[in-house]
């Protein structure tokens, strides 16, 4: 019996070894489809997802009709704190064949190694009744105590499952490689209450190049040809591009000629009158406000930071690098973040504020050139930066406390957004971005 108790031991611990964790789902590119990746200690292969239609996410189930294989990845933590480097495992598997707007719940793993829990997510809509659609949007979120506020209301936001997708607009975890890759995992489990619910939809921040960059092309499946590097996607009336900010700033001219090139082809030929709306969204900012009372690069008495470079030097590296761009096909909306505050800014090109036909604080009618916003506070352990007490000109609303953003857009003529204060779920900011019949700019 003690002989047969050890044995049971073991093979629990061996088990535990192949659980899947860190469940997470994605946009494909086929409307029809749906992404899903997950980490284990140690590849299991033969590894599935099933999967099964319900009339509602809370409903039980015992059988899933359907069953797709995953691919398992491997790659080494790079912790420049080790010698010896850990390996890294993720699967990713496709659920297809999905009932626009239906709801589903599924599993991965295996029978002989284990299962997951049971998830449930809405498939993607087709948006031909009701275009209306919502997102949460926000960057530079990491773990620990000052990111409890923002993932409790994550979790309490997605619970109706009245979301299309979540943007993470970059810097995640700080860092996926640190103590041998826990941090990461922290990270990961950390956002799967609701990103095993919602499409989980990523850019490349700062945090997610060099070391972490592994980290970055394999714990996320983006429905991508570059490893989640730059890739767009639909939903209602908006087209979404997801693009990199980080090729200038690492010497990788090969890798941005390769994005440009991307960029060009895909807003040169996606239709414009299917999907009046362009917005985009890369990690670093083309506009921030700078703290010019002070004579040096930071603002700072930690963790208190603003770092001026960001705003200044940076700024116009990304400009450089993005502005003719946007410029160029009219793109009415880029989200941002990279600076740990919160900050709204009017129509602007070549740092020139551009009137829109009406506006007022919260409201821009037929703007001519992009409207930007920078949202980096969701709570990181690194700093956060206090509101510029030198903004812009065209600067609109700021605000330093935890929170994250929702960008609600209603049909071909209305976008809305608002930025929600996480300890109280406040409203600190809002606006209205309205397409004019007037306008030939986005014709």
């Amino acid at each position: 019996m003690r002989n047969f108790l050890i044995l049971l031991a073991l093979f629990s611990a061996c088990n535990s070894l192949y659980l899947p964790e860190q469940v997470h789902i994605a946009l494909d590119w086929e409307d029809t489809g749906m992404r899903v990746s997950w980490s284990a200690d140690q590849p299991s292969y033969g590894s599935v997802v099933q999967y099964t239609p319900v009339n509602s996410p809370n409903d039980t189930v015992t059988k899933f009709a359907y069953s797709n294989m995953g691919s398992w990845k491997t790659f080494l933590n790079m912790d420049v704190s080790k010698i010896l480097q850990r390996h890294i495992h993720v699967c990713t598997a496709l659920m297809s064949g999905l009932i626009p707007g239906g709801y589903y719940k599924y599993r991965v793993g295996s029978e002989m190694y284990g299962w997951s829990s049971h998830f449930a997510f809405r498939a993607k809509r087709n948006f031909t009744d009701d275009p209306l659609i919502r997102l949460l949007v926000y960057g530079d979120f990491g773990i620990g105590q000052q990111a409890e506020a923002t993932t409790e209301r994550l979790i309490q936001e997605t619970e109706t499952y009245h979301y299309d997708a979540i943007l993470h607009d970059g810097d995640m975890a700080y860092d996926f490689p640190s103590y041998d890759g826990s941090y990461g995992d922290r990270f990961m489990r950390q956002i799967e209450p609701y990103a095993s619910k919602i499409p989980y939809m990523t850019s490349q921040g700062n945090h997610e190049a060099d070391t972490a960059t592994l980290h970055y092309l394999y714990r996320f499946n983006m429905p991508s040809k570059s490893k989640n590097l730059w890739y767009s996607f639909n939903l209602g009336k908006v087209h979404f591009l997801a693009y990199t900010s980080e090729p200038p700033f690492w010497n990788q001219t090969g890798l941005q000629k390769q994005q440009q090139e991307f960029i060009d082809n895909d807003l040169s030929t996606y239709n414009r009158t299917e999907y009046p709306w362009l917005v985009v969204f890369g990690h670093r900012p083309l506009y921030c406000s700078a703290n010019w009372s002070t004579s040096g690069l930071e603002d700072w008495v930690p963790p208190v930071i603003r770092n001026n470079n960001d705003c200044l030097q940076d700024a116009q590296v990304v400009r450089n690098t993005f502005e003719e761009l946007w410029h160029k096909y009219k793109v009415d909306f880029v989200i941002n973040a990279h600076v740990h505050a919160y900050e709204r800014l009017a129509s602007v090109y070549h740092n020139v504020s551009v009137p829109c036909e009406y506006e007022d604080q919260n409201t821009c009618i037929g703007a001519s050139e992009p409207v930007f916003v920078v949202t980096g506070t969701p709570g990181n352990q690194e700093s956060y930066a206090p509101i510029s007490p030198t903004p812009l000109p065209f600067s609109m609303a700021q605000d330093a406390g935890w929170g994250y953003s929702r960008l609600t857009v209603f049909n071909s003529t209305h976008l809305y957004w608002e930025q929600i204060r996480s300890v109280d779920q406040t409203i600190s900011d809002w606006f209205w971005l309205i397409k004019s019949s007037k306008s030939t700019a986005y014709n």
